[in-house]
């Protein structure tokens, strides 16, 4: 009999494309990314990180200043939520795989902590959609991450979360969820989202702006609001706003900006398609 998806270990999508496949080589970008990422002095208990997804070249640095504020730290679990490009659907849907893999080994579910959330949350189920290996339907939004928890916080299980929704009632609802089963252990919340996406750099520089001063405030009604009319610009703005809503139950009071850049910053290249990044970090101050 073929085991069932809790039992399977979802292989890499997108390792040679996004990331490198050499285990070797992929080990020495991140080690050295996070190396480089600078220490931004967050004072309290992180809750919560945002971070981008895109190719290393393009976006990297960003991710790695988001994952240096918590390396080594001593996390029991991490709930990653990141959107889907590609399929839409109204759930959140929590991966029913035991492991993810990279070139770099396998991250371990936590599926105790993923089968509570999908107890508690209305709309929250357990299924293999968004977080699929083959076809159009495949995503990277998510799998981009896992070298990065490897080597910022290796052995610390996941809990995988696609999210294509950006409704607030939805949102609130996935936040409830995530708060309640999370408790009062100590787990990281991810959430996994690029800015800007369109072809004026300028225009990317004010849109950038705008979004991560609504991030800053701290306001998940705002926020989720503001990115269904179109005035924040975040293609996980449905993840961020859930993790938002989660991390206020969980007495997180403060969001920093960590680190902002965009492709063609990073690239040096101007002119043509360009897409905003960057890092923030959700915590408690006292």
């Amino acid at each position: 009999m073929a085991p069932s998806s809790s039992e399977k270990t979802r292989p890499a999508a997108f390792a040679g494309s996004f990331y490198p496949g050499n285990p070797r080589q992929l080990e020495n970008l991140v080690t050295t990314l996070l190396a480089e990422a600078p220490e931004k002095g967050v004072t309290g208990q992180i809750i919560g990180i945002v971070a981008p997804h895109a190719g290393y070249v393009y976006s990297g640095s960003t991710a790695a200043t988001a994952y240096k504020q918590v390396m080594g730290k001593p996390y029991e679990s991490i709930v990653i939520m990141a959107p889907s490009h590609r399929e839409r659907f109204r759930e959140a849907t929590v991966s029913p795989f035991s492991a993810y893999a990279t070139p770099l080994g396998e991250v371990p579910v936590d599926t105790a902590l993923a089968e509570q959330i999908v107890a508690r949350g209305k709309g929250v189920i357990l299924s293999e959609r968004g977080h699929q290996v083959r076809g159009d339907d495949a995503e990277h939004s998510l799998e981009v991450h896992l070298p990065f928890i490897q080597k910022a916080l290796p052995g610390v299980p996941i809990v995988p979360i696609i999210i294509s929704d950006y409704d607030g009632a939805n949102s609130r609802r996935f936040g409830e969820a995530i708060a309640q089963a999370i408790g009062d252990r100590k787990v990281l919340i991810v959430a996994s989202t690029d800015l800007y996406h369109g072809y004026s750099y300028e225009e990317c520089k004010l849109a950038d702006a705008r979004t991560l001063a609504a991030l800053e405030a701290f306001d998940p009604d705002e926020f989720v609001k503001g990115a269904a009319q179109g005035k924040y610009h975040a293609c996980g703005a449905g993840p961020v706003s859930v993790m938002l809503y989660a991390a206020r139950l969980l007495k997180a009071d403060t969001v920093q900006l960590l680190a902002q850049t965009n492709s063609a910053d990073a690239t040096g290249v101007r002119g043509g398609y360009v897409v905003g990044y960057a890092a923030a970090a959700v915590y408690r101050s006292s």
